[in-house]
């Protein structure tokens, strides 16, 4: 006899109140900012099961009192130097806190002498009380890392200055080491993912890249003296690092044109940006200068080859921000995109919006969403697709396609094998696959 069961009334959810908010939150919670920049904040409410209210109207204040917010939520970052700070917003008892790094654009120079003893910059990453101090010495005030046994967690130090930059600036810094109980601290800079380093027991200079494995590293023996000042400068230029792309016949690259020494004038604006030479004979086949007089900075990237929508295409990144398709044998233009927003604006050292193409064009047929997960079997990897094709791959740690089925209609299930067979469903209907067997699929119930 079937069971009955009795489900519990639910009470009906009742309605949000708009007027009465029980958490209000900034947003953005956290910005970064040059000294006169405007950023708009608004504040919304949530009730007390969390649903969201709509936008509030709250009474906006900084802290410090230096910048200037308006009744709209438009704050303004006062300047000219750097510092740090919090708007708020208040809406009777409530109140909810953003953070904002104002950060000057190049050139920055700091002495630390507008700084008191026992006071602390507050807009470098990194600086802390704890791990630093501003102290005077021979007369100036200098900013101290502390040497203590505390452990690994407060012997090392990394300060950050500006935001992300591109490459093309200096950074000069003066320092000094000193020795207790015969051991010597490390000093150094670091610019665009690049570290300069000091170090005091072996008596080195190194210059590495900034990755867990260094990929690039450059020592010398360098016999620095404790208690001696030293004036270290650093500058990191990416000199044209693209790499070719080839096909059966032709070798394609993006060439390193761009702006001269003084990062402002663009030397030769009509020269090649883009290049085919045959790979046996190293002869030009074609050449573009399609981004010209656009160009940002420089050209950093390399191109692709590909078929796309079944036609052969080579994509090449401009020095522009755009990305230029021409027929690989002919040089013939199929189509561009502009990667940056139409009102974004270039400005050296990183503090624009519109960008350069640093990382290589990737060409991938993922026309179709893939929603089952991969299932391994006697060595092999079948994976099943929204347009309703079952690949099989062999395992290993190279591409290689062994089949293709298409069954009919999507694929939304992860393929499963059973006593010798395999069985596969689609939207319509379930397959059960045993080697040897025969059948129509037209025909499968």
């Amino acid at each position: 006899m079937p069971a009955t069961v009795e489900a519990a009334a639910v009470a009906e959810e009742s309605p949000a109140d708009p007027s009465a908010p029980q958490v209000i939150q900034i947003r953005p919670c956290e910005v970064l900012v040059k000294p006169g920049q405007k950023v708009q904040f608004s504040t919304s409410g949530f009730d007390d099961g969390g649903r969201l209210l709509g936008r509030l109207k709250p009474q906006w204040s900084t802290s410090p009192a230096d910048g200037a917010i308006n009744g709209a939520g438009y704050f303004t970052a006062p300047g000219p130097g750097g510092s740090v700070g919090t708007v708020s917003a208040r809406l009777g008892d409530l109140s909810a806190t953003a953070r904002v790094r104002i950060v000057p654009e190049l050139p920055i120079f700091e002495d630390f002498e507008s700084y008191g003893e026992g006071e602390m910059l507050s807009w470098w990453i990194g600086v802390s009380k704890a791990k630093h101090a501003i102290e005077t010495s021979g007369g100036s005030k200098v900013l101290k890392k502390l040497a203590d046994d505390r452990g690994p967690k407060f012997n090392r130090s990394r300060v950050y200055i500006t935001p992300p930059l591109n490459t093309g600036y200096t950074v000069a810094a003066d320092v000094m080491g000193t020795e207790q109980r015969r051991r010597r601290g490390d000093v150094g800079l670091i610019n665009a993912r690049y570290r300069l380093e000091l170090f005091g027991n072996v008596r080195r200079l190194r210059v590495m890249s900034w990755v867990p494995g260094p990929r690039f590293e450059k020592s010398i023996e360098f016999p620095w003296d404790p208690d001696r000042w030293y004036r270290m400068k650093f500058r990191v230029d990416l000199d044209g690092g693209t790499a070719p792309t080839f096909d059966d016949e032709l070798i394609y690259l993006v060439t390193s044109n761009g702006v001269d020494e003084g990062h402002k004038e663009l030397p030769v604006p009509a020269a090649p940006s883009f290049i085919a030479v045959e790979k046996r004979s190293g002869k030009v086949v074609w050449e573009r200068d399609d981004p010209g007089e656009n160009i940002l900075h420089g050209q950093w990237s390399s191109p692709a080859c590909g078929v796309i929508g079944g036609t052969e295409q080579a994509v090449f990144p401009g020095g522009d921000g755009r990305l230029y398709s021409v027929e690989p044998k002919t040089g013939k233009l199929l189509w561009t995109f502009q990667c940056n927003p139409a009102d974004s604006v270039w400005k050296l050292g990183g503090h624009g919006t519109r960008n350069n193409i640093i990382a290589t064009p990737v060409i991938h047929d993922m026309l179709a969403a893939v929603w089952s997960s991969p299932y391994v079997v006697d060595g092999k990897v079948l994976l099943g697709d929204e347009d309703g094709k079952v690949v099989v791959f062999q395992v290993g740690r190279e591409k290689r396609v062994l089949f293709e089925a298409d069954m009919g209609s999507c694929v939304y299930t992860t393929p499963v094998a059973a006593n010798g067979v395999l069985y596969i469903t689609n939207r319509e209907k379930l397959f059960a696959i045993e080697k040897g067997a025969r059948g129509d699929m037209n025909e499968v119930n």
